[in-house]
């Protein structure tokens, strides 16, 4: 999926790189103690790209991804122009496809607490969430609100924006409005919503994020 979101950002002008991180040729088959410092070195790599030469970097991740961007802004706030989180959970979640008490993510070689909340207000940079009123995942809602509000909290914050759709399931933002939704999952499973609503969600939510692109400081 992050794979046809580069390609829809390449094909409007904008160079992207999809990074995989488990369950890949060479990498982890499970999401399992994936280091967050990988991230960091793909984002120091990628600056050093002539494409990528004075532009804003600004990070994209969608569910478990969504997640991971969320923790690597909180750690590595200075390392990021801005944030995209497509459905994300606003606590650290378990391994997936691995040991079932076993850990998602690491820092500092140190394994970080599942069900713990992520430290949002960490983040110094803009923010864009979307999130759906019925996701059948997990409660992206909920989780956006509780992002929102931290965010809001925080001292010195920058501008955060949630694209909530009650009707809307799961992963919809960043998906290009060039095709059809697709409201399964890779196993089959359904992502919630309806086809209405999500089709109209993820022509909405593409838009926005462009401009969010564009000018992410944008109030």
């Amino acid at each position: 999926e992050e794979t046809f979101t580069a390609s829809g950002l390449a094909a409007s002008g904008y160079p992207a790189l999809a990074l995989g991180y488990f369950d890949e040729p060479g990498l982890p088959g499970c999401l399992c103690d994936i280091p967050l410092e990988y991230f960091a070195r793909a984002v120091r790599w990628l600056r050093g790209q002539p494409a990528t030469r004075g532009r804003p970097l600004i990070l994209y991740g969608v569910s478990r991804g969504g997640e991971g961007a969320l923790l690597i802004a909180s750690y590595e706030p200075g390392l990021f122009s801005a944030v995209i989180a497509s459905s994300p959970s606003s606590q650290v979640n378990g391994a997936y496809g691995g040991p079932a008490a076993g850990t998602a993510w690491t820092w500092q070689g140190k394994p970080l607490p599942t069900g713990t909340e992520i430290p949002v207000s960490r983040i110094r940079v803009p923010l864009l969430i979307g999130a759906g009123g019925m996701d059948a995942v997990w409660d992206s809602g909920p989780s956006a609100t509780r992002i929102v509000s931290e965010l809001t909290a925080a001292h010195d914050q920058a501008p955060v924006t949630n694209l909530y759709y009650p009707d809307a399931g799961h992963a919809f933002l960043g998906e290009p409005p060039y095709f059809p939704y697709d409201n399964l999952g890779s196993l089959g499973d359904t992502l919630g919503g309806t086809q209405q609503a999500n089709a109209l969600a993820e022509e909405q939510s593409w838009a926005k994020m462009i401009e969010f692109i564009n000018d992410p400081w944008q109030r």
